[in-house]
């Protein structure tokens, strides 16, 4: 009857430790929308975190920025309804990185009233771009369709539609 208790006991004490080691785990893999610790990112997260880092790298004409963030398949409608390729934008940023125009205002690229829908293994984000020059701020909206593939996130597809002034 002793043993029996004993058992009973090591196993209610086993089941019980791997509860609590459960709980453990998935409160590491909650997001927290920070994007940091020992958990994977959600796709909101990753895709938040990628538009944010492509505009820093934008802003500096960062060849290597743009030829992670756009697929090679990449259809691009600029804001002035110019379509041009992955291969047309990196062209042109290569160039403009080679030779930088010193006239050519400085900017900055923000994001705000970020909107991302979670597809599985497509995600569209929306969002307002804040360029921020030297002299003016100008704003545009914009929306990207990503592709996961072997889980990366590419855009495939982004609209770019500017803001006007309201005068």
């Amino acid at each position: 009857m002793r043993v029996k208790l004993v058992v009973a006991m090591m196993s209610l004490l086993f089941v019980l430790g791997a509860v609590i080691a459960y709980d453990a785990v998935q409160a590491q893999m909650k997001p927290t929308g920070k994007g940091e610790g020992l958990r994977v990112m959600n796709t909101h997260e990753q895709i938040e975190a990628m538009v944010r880092n492509f505009l820093i790298g934008a802003g500096k004409n960062d060849v290597a920025a743009h030829e992670r963030f756009w697929a090679d398949d990449l259809i691009y409608t600029g804001s002035s309804g110019v379509v041009r390729t992955k291969a047309e934008i990196v062209k042109s940023v290569t160039e403009a990185a080679a030779k930088p125009d010193p006239n050519e205002p400085k900017m900055t690229y923000d994001a705000e009233d970020m909107t991302i829908h979670d597809y599985g293994n497509f995600a569209v984000v929306n969002f307002r771009l804040v360029a921020k020059g030297e002299k003016e701020t100008r704003y545009f909206r914009n929306t990207g369709t990503f592709r996961r593939v072997k889980n990366e996130w590419k855009v495939i597809a982004w609209q770019a539609t500017k803001i006007e002034d309201k005068k």
